[in-house]
């Protein structure tokens, strides 16, 4: 949780603050956009999650 608030918080911050991380970020990114729906099955249907 303390991620997800840090990166909606001072995401755009600590990304010009660390240029190397902006092309990691692109890439995950990138990946969960063209990836989506198995990743929204994917957490649907995990054992004990629900």
């Amino acid at each position: 949780m303390l991620e997800t608030l840090l990166g909606s918080l001072r995401g755009k911050t600590l990304l010009i603050r660390h240029p190397a991380w902006q092309q990691r970020a692109d890439r995950v990114l990138d990946k969960l956009e063209r990836h989506q729906n198995l990743l929204i099955l994917g957490f649907r249907f995990l054992y004990g999650v629900r």
